[in-house]
């Protein structure tokens, strides 16, 4: 597909982006939380991509799927400093004659390379490209083992079991109904505003921590996590690792997930939260 932009999101991408010709832009993509900037830098168009916001998360990440920094590159990596990444960008071939974004949540659309600059606390908030990343030289092996990574990746985004179902089932059900209905409050009020326009362009899955009924989730403390995990085992409620993330600060962080795994993003980085979490309590010879 390809289309210009409506009126509406003209109004809504020039704000975001003040230095966008919204004119000239081409949307190749509708939006959709199923997929990230970075994921579609890297051909994935069904996992989240996210492997932290500092310069080293991201060349983790590209150096696992082949590339490496370079004075120019079809990847445009952007952000603010070493530590605040923000956005990737990519171009060539099935790409456009420009530039091509996923925006968070929102729009994949063709731009100039500077159009989507922005200063702090303005619009979408990527700031500039930093560097960008070319394809290297590629050996037999490395191809091969590359091949095998993504064959182990791809076995672990199967369909959960059903056992780790009933096993959450079991242990939410072991709590005070009242807490449910106080999670639930709270938890509603947190997912309404994860596509809200002030977030929804931004690919750090942190970004929902600001949300309305995020602090209120928090300081119900680590009792409701059962309860996260009921939502982890739905793939497209992944922003729930936020607060599992907060309340049990021993998850399967990305940082720490082998390179291949950030592959299958935060829909897979859920599953093995969940794994893991259940694990533990068979560990502690808990009732599930």
């Amino acid at each position: 597909m390809a289309r210009p932009m409506t009126p509406a999101e003209k109004t809504a991408y020039s704000a975001a982006f003040p230095a966008l010709n919204v004119n000239n832009a081409v949307v190749t993509g509708e939006a959709t939380p199923v997929y990230n900037c970075l994921a579609w830098t890297l051909g994935i168009t069904n996992a989240w991509v996210w492997p932290g916001k500092n310069e080293a998360d991201f060349d983790r990440l590209y150096n696992g799927a082949g590339f490496v920094r370079a004075a120019n590159g079809p990847i445009a990596a952007w952000g603010y400093s070493a530590g605040e990444m923000t956005h990737g960008s990519i171009s060539g071939p099935g790409h456009g004659p420009r530039w091509e974004s996923k925006c968070g949540q929102g729009l994949r659309f063709q731009h100039g390379l500077t159009e989507l600059e922005t200063a702090p606390n303005v619009g979408a908030k990527y700031g500039k490209v930093r560097y960008f990343y070319a394809p290297r030289r590629r050996t037999l092996a490395s191809l091969v083992a590359t091949i095998i990574a993504r064959l182990r990746m791809q076995s672990l985004s199967k369909q959960i079991p059903e056992s780790y179902r009933a096993a959450v089932a079991q242990a939410a059900a072991n709590l005070h109904p009242g807490i449910r209905e106080e999670f639930m409050q709270h938890y509603r009020q947190w997912r309404e505003g994860w596509s809200s326009e002030a977030i929804a362009l931004s690919s750090d899955p942190a970004v929902v921590r600001s949300l309305p009924g995020f602090e209120e989730l928090r300081s119900m403390g680590p009792e409701i996590v059962p309860l996260v995990m009921e939502r982890l085992l739905k793939p497209e409620e992944f922003f729930a690792l936020q607060l599992y993330d907060v309340l049990h600060g021993d998850g399967v962080s990305a940082e720490a997930m082998p390179v291949e795994y950030l592959f299958g993003g935060e829909q897979l980085r859920a599953r093995l939260t969940v794994e893991a979490w259940l694990a533990g309590r068979a560990r502690r010879g808990l009732a599930t």
